[in-house]
């Protein structure tokens, strides 16, 4: 239960850690879900900026207006939307959406499409969230993970909006057997679920959950990054090589680049839904082995310089481990003339030296540990 005290506490801590903090208040969240009138929610938002002012709480981001939204609150969340980036622009009007669903009791229309529609035309945000917990109980994953996230990438490219998405770093599971349950992931998963999304553009990624839910009667949840005792669990750790050792640097790397194309390579004919296959466009010319997930991205400002990002598919399996199997291998198309690959540890990019097949097409073989990636630079004259 957020309240002034606990929001206040957060604010505080936020601060003290070089942190910033969304606020979270019933009361504002209520209005919304109610549909309540604008001078309300009006009212209400200036109470809020009131009680916590820049000026004392440097660490305030922004305002949690909803989670999960039915269409009929879009254009509230307009609204609020409005009211609070015309007191203070810099402020995040944070909203959530569903992941993929064609239930419209949830989200008031059966197409999943209508809805991002919906809520960019009438809300207007300035980034489009969603969450999607894509590892269920077994050992698999949910059918429409990529198609959502190929949904959400194509109306964040054509708004001109930054997408953020969620982590899966919780288990848990439905009392009535609703849905299937999620199972609690391993490192290699964290990183999975981290260079998927970056694959698909992402630019800000989440975790549900950070603290353990209490849960209620509807759903019961294993243990998070840390306990409800506020003990740290294995999967702080996890997540922590994830953000500090990894992504604070090829998130660097990737977040002012344009996403300019994602394709799934060697996954045969069980291609997942939703996703589009490889075909050679100008930077690879081919691929064999392994399954892997490309992105390709450009700087904002043009030119012929591209950066691929190779995700491994799987985050069980390795490519090309120790001792050696059939290489998997990309093979490049002949106009590149120089490869770089991004060295984690210096943060810099480092030349790769690369044989060629016959006819001058360099190959490369990248060594991806499960649920890895690799980001290199590719260079045409």
């Amino acid at each position: 239960m957020h309240t002034n005290t606990t929001n206040q506490t957060a604010l505080n801590v936020a601060k003290a850690n070089n942190l910033r903090f969304l606020l979270w208040d019933g009361q504002l969240v209520k209005l919304i879900r109610d549909k309540a009138t604008q001078t309300a929610v009006s009212d209400r938002i200036k109470q809020i900026l009131q009680r916590f002012p820049v000026s004392t709480y440097p660490a305030r981001a922004g305002l949690c207006l909803r989670d999960e939204p039915h269409t009929t609150h879009f254009p509230t969340l307009g609204y609020a939307k409005g009211v609070l980036q015309g007191l203070d622009s810099k402020q995040l009007p944070w909203v959530n959406l569903y992941g993929y669903t064609t239930d419209p009791n949830l989200t008031g229309v059966s197409n999943y499409e209508e809805y991002l529609r919906l809520y960019l035309d009438q809300v207007k945000p300035p980034f489009l969230s969603f969450d999607h917990y894509p590892l269920v109980s077994d050992t698999s994953i949910t059918a429409r993970h990529f198609e959502n996230w190929a949904l959400i990438r194509k109306y964040s490219l054509q708004a001109s909006i930054p997408s953020w998405g969620f982590i899966q770093s919780v288990d848990f599971k439905w009392t009535d057997n609703r849905y299937l349950p999620r199972r609690r992931p391993n490192e290699a998963e964290l990183f999975w679920q981290v260079n998927v999304s970056l694959a698909y553009g992402a630019k800000g990624l989440q975790y549900f959950t950070y603290w353990t839910p209490k849960g209620d009667a509807s759903v019961t949840f294993g243990e998070a990054l840390v306990t409800t005792g506020g003990k740290l669990t294995p999967l702080y750790t996890y997540a922590q090589n994830v953000n500090k050792n990894y992504l604070r640097v090829v998130g660097k790397v990737l977040l002012p680049l344009t996403s300019e194309s994602v394709v799934h390579a060697g996954e045969g004919s069980s291609l997942p839904l939703g996703t589009t296959a490889f075909s050679p466009d100008g930077y690879v010319e081919s691929t064999s082995g392994s399954p892997v997930i490309l992105g390709r991205f450009r700087q904002p400002g043009g030119g012929t310089e591209r950066y691929l990002f190779v995700v491994n598919r799987s985050f069980t399996n390795a490519i090309n481990p120790d001792p050696p199997q059939p290489p998997t291998q990309l093979t490049l198309d002949a106009s590149v003339s120089g490869v770089s690959e991004l060295d984690i540890s210096t943060e810099t990019f480092a030349p790769v030296t690369l044989q060629k097949d016959t006819q001058g097409r360099y190959i490369l073989e990248p060594r991806v540990a499960p649920g890895g990636a690799r980001l290199y630079l590719l260079k045409k004259p």
